[in-house]
């Protein structure tokens, strides 16, 4: 290769590396205009502005030819002869294809912790941080109320053009020596594997953070130990599994977030400052992956004064893969013994990296021959893989936008009775696919997928549009390479098989939900006189003349699910419970339901005794609501008056289920849910899918019950005769048998 000239260089570093990551199809995250950074490693971020790029795991960085060299982990010469490709393939293009990656300067930032937007409510957070990352909820409720985490507001998807908004992130608060907060991480909790890869949400530092510090948490004085982690959320999960030992351990916990391990040793100097002298132990808890081995390699040192030492989870990669598969323990060797498993993962990933150059050789003179033979046919056929993706990418699309929906329609007081209409009508399917099928099918009656309609004889209609729905959750087994990368067992190579089986590499298990196709009856081939047979067993309806042992009937059906809710209903001589019961505008209670201050398991539902029988369903019905509502963590999330509004609703729905129409009070129910959800931040439809959920497991249990206790089928008929027209009374309780409850 002819040497190049001082002007050929200058011409060569003036390519974009963002332009050479999409000539390469190399996945990558917007952090802001000038920052980007890989999907993998995430740990490589590229500086738009100055054209350079760095790899905080290991202190790589330049230009583009030392990015080939290090990404791609080929030699400078080698580096050198993509990089000229590179120039040769897109030097057609003129100056339209640099003006399109530049970054104009951007002023100085500095970093203000009061202008992030902040939520007053912990909900969407917590739910992350309890069913996503399977923390402990009362540790998960100390973080937020001791000012440890932060739930921020909904903003816009920065990667896509799209007014699409993510769903409230998790600020983790960086706090210097003075205890001011001069950074944050920022945590994503819209989980989306496709988009970001193995992590599953977003992560990036806020903007302005200042980089010699991280988000740590001090035990004891904190003085005589520090622990170093890569990230918050394994530093969270290691404190939870350990958190008395790193009181008695006086011990400091540091999470570099991605970046530099240059801020170790400021922390270290910081330590040295406050606590007049030099901390007894270093533990490097990164991950146990190569990434992590490297960061560790940074430290490998001999110190007569401090001990270093690597500590790893005894199962699987990082700390919350551990924590999610319910093991506890701790891995720790010397800081020599990471380097010699650090030199045997690097001689794993070139053996690895052979294997797959020689496999793309041998693909490439296939595709080669395959391109001879059908140069005239167009453009290339999609692999199974992207076609997989294509279609996954597509079907996304639908349920953002059906989601979008139900996020609009809870806003009209009109259309979420259309919905609880819907739902009234029972069904087998989850609260968010209930919600995902009214969005896409407002009419829907009878859903199924085209195997099931086949099996009973229909078949959907030519031109008919499927809807889709999540299916089953399914567990798929992944190997974790040693860049630290997620492969599908299925597509694991026969040698990483075999370091599987020698455990020199982790596996892990995630479930995930696919998403499938479903039809409603009115899109097959099904005819009208063919539904009476799909419908039966549908829904328990009461006769048009109105029996009083089939509304008894109702009745006990419902108090006999309330028992398996723990809650005992008491109906009769409880006259002296409402005699302490306040009397409201609306007038006296007719029911309400108490949970014991001295014991908590001791739930009781009281309904007043003189009420008429169809009052006594509507009143159970809402107190049962409140019981199936109410009684988890999840399910106390929303403010008192929107828990009140829920079990107005999941009343509505079994009213109407069992056939009583709930008449007048439909407008006052719609009014309030109007003024109720002013307020509320719910872009997940969590309120009404709630209100689903119970209600769906109410009317379930009513149709089979009914049916048992009247010794009867059940039937469809409507029955709009019957309207309950009394005005269902609430009032806030008072103290009733020394519990707080609610009342109705």
């Amino acid at each position: 290769m002819a040497k190049l000239t001082k002007e050929q260089w200058a011409q060569l570093k003036e390519l974009p590396i963002l332009g050479y990551l999409d000539y390469k199809r190399i996945p990558y995250t917007r952090d802001s205009s000038r920052w980007y950074r890989l999907e993998e490693p995430d740990s490589l971020v590229i500086d738009a502005q100055k054209n350079t790029f760095r790899r905080y795991s290991n202190q790589a960085s330049g230009d583009l030819g030392n990015f080939i060299s290090e990404y791609e982990r080929v030699s400078p010469s080698q580096a050198l002869s993509r990089w000229l490709d590179y120039a040769r393939n897109t030097s057609s293009l003129g100056d339209d294809f640099k003006e399109k990656y530049k970054v104009n300067a951007e002023p100085d930032y500095d970093f203000d912790w009061s202008k992030i937007k902040k939520s007053n409510t912990t909900e969407i957070g917590r739910n992350y941080l309890i069913n996503e990352r399977k923390m402990n909820p009362k540790f998960v409720d100390r973080l937020f109320e001791n000012g440890y985490a932060f739930e921020g507001k909904p903003y816009k998807d920065s990667t896509t053009e799209s007014k699409v908004r993510l769903q409230a992130p998790i600020y983790f608060p960086w706090r210097d020596e003075n205890n001011n907060i001069v950074g944050a991480d920022r945590q994503g909790t819209t989980v989306n594997f496709e988009k970001y890869s193995k992590r599953g949400t977003e992560k990036k530092i806020q903007r302005g953070s200042n980089s010699e510090y991280g988000y740590n948490l001090k035990f004891g004085s904190g003085a005589d130990k520090l622990i170093v982690f890569e990230a918050p959320i394994d530093l969270l999960s290691y404190v939870q599994q350990n958190i008395k030992t790193l009181g008695k351990e006086n011990t400091t916990v540091m999470a570099l977030s991605g970046s530099s391990y240059q801020k170790v040793f400021k922390q270290l100097q910081r330590m040295d400052s406050e606590y007049g002298k030099v901390i007894d132990k270093l533990v490097i808890a990164t991950d146990n992956d190569l990434t992590g081995y490297r960061v560790a390699n940074n430290f490998n040192f001999d110190n007569d004064m401090l001990t270093v030492t690597r500590q790893i989870p005894v199962s699987g990669k990082d700390w919350n893969d551990q924590l999610k598969a319910g093991v506890t323990g701790i891995n720790e060797f010397s800081i020599k013994e990471s380097k010699l498993r650090l030199d045997s993962l690097e001689d794993i990933a070139k053996q690895d990296k052979l294997a797959k150059e020689v496999a793309k050789s041998s693909t490439a003179l296939k595709d080669d021959a395959q391109v001879l033979k059908n140069n005239s046919k167009g453009e290339r056929k999609l692999t199974p893989d992207e076609r997989r993706i294509q279609t996954r990418k597509a079907n996304e699309k639908i349920l953002t936008d059906a989601m979008a929906k139900v996020a609009k329609f809870q806003r009209d007081p009109k259309e979420v009775r259309k919905y609880l209409d819907f739902i009234s009508k029972g069904g087998e399917y989850s609260s968010r696919n209930s919600m995902l099928i009214y969005a896409q099918h407002p009419d829907a009656s009878y859903v199924k997928g085209a195997k099931q309609f086949k099996n009973l004889g229909f078949y959907p209609k030519k031109g008919e549009k499927a809807m889709r729905i999540l299916g089953a959750p399914k567990v798929s087994t992944f190997i974790v390479d040693e860049k630290g990368d997620r492969i599908p067992m299925s597509k694991a190579s026969e040698q990483q098989k075999a370091l599987v089986k020698e455990g020199k590499l982790q596996t892990g298990e995630f479930k995930h939900y696919p998403i499938i196709t479903v039809f409603d009856v009115k899109q097959t081939t099904a005819k009208e006189s063919d539904l009476p047979k799909l419908l039966d067993n549908r829904g328990f309806n009461l006769q048009t003349n109105l029996e009083a042992d089939q509304v008894e009937a109702a009745y006990k059906s419902l108090a006999k699910y309330a028992e398996t809710l723990g809650v005992q209903v008491i109906d009769k001589d409880n006259d002296k419970y409402f005699e302490r019961e306040r009397i409201s505008n609306s007038g006296r209670a007719k029911g309400f339901y108490a949970t014991s201050k001295k014991d908590p398991t001791d739930q009781r539902i009281f309904i007043r005794q003189d009420l008429p029988m169809t009052d006594k369903v509507a009143t159970l019905a809402h107190e049962v609501g409140h019981a199936s509502l109410h009684n988890t963590a999840a399910g106390n999330a929303f403010p008192r008056e929107v828990k009140e509004l829920q079990a107005e609703m999941t009343s509505y729905v079994v009213l109407k289920h069992i056939g009583i129409e709930p008449g007048e009070m439909s407008e006052k129910y719609m009014h309030d849910w109007t003024n109720g959800m002013k307020n509320i931040n719910d872009p997940k439809g969590l309120v009404l899918g709630q209100i689903t959920q119970a209600s769906t497991r109410i009317t379930n249990n009513l149709d089979a019950d009914m049916a048992k206790i009247l010794d009867t089928k059940p039937t469809i008929r409507k029955n709009p005769a019957i309207r309950q027209n009394e005005q269902v009374m609430m009032n806030e309780s008072s103290e009733k048998m020394a519990a707080k409850g609610r009342t109705r």
